[in-house]
Order: C-alpha cells, then structure tokens, then sequence
C-alpha cells in the first residue's frame, strides 16, 4: 500500500509563516507578475503595500 500523498505547503515569504493568503492579494500578484512582485521587494513587499 502506497503511502499518503503529501501536499506541498504554499509558501508566501513571510517571516511568522502565519500570513494568510486573500483573494485581493491572489488578484494583486496576478496583476503585478513576477517581475512586478521582484521590483516591489517580494511578496512581502506587496504585502505591506496592502
């Protein structure tokens, strides 16, 4: 018997690991792209713009 499938945690770069992940910021990164979320300093960085 196989074991259980283990599904990977999403990650959000915050340094508590309790951030939760909202719609808005799901729509806002989407918006911005990678490349708009690296110049506005990661995920947290877009995070605290919020």
């Amino acid at each position: 018997m196989q074991p259980p499938t283990k599904i990977p945690r999403q990650e959000t770069d915050a340094l508590s690991r309790k951030a939760k992940i909202t719609d808005a910021m799901l729509r806002t990164w989407k918006t911005l792209g990678w490349a708009g979320i690296e110049a506005a300093g990661g995920l947290e960085g877009v995070a605290r713009r919020d």
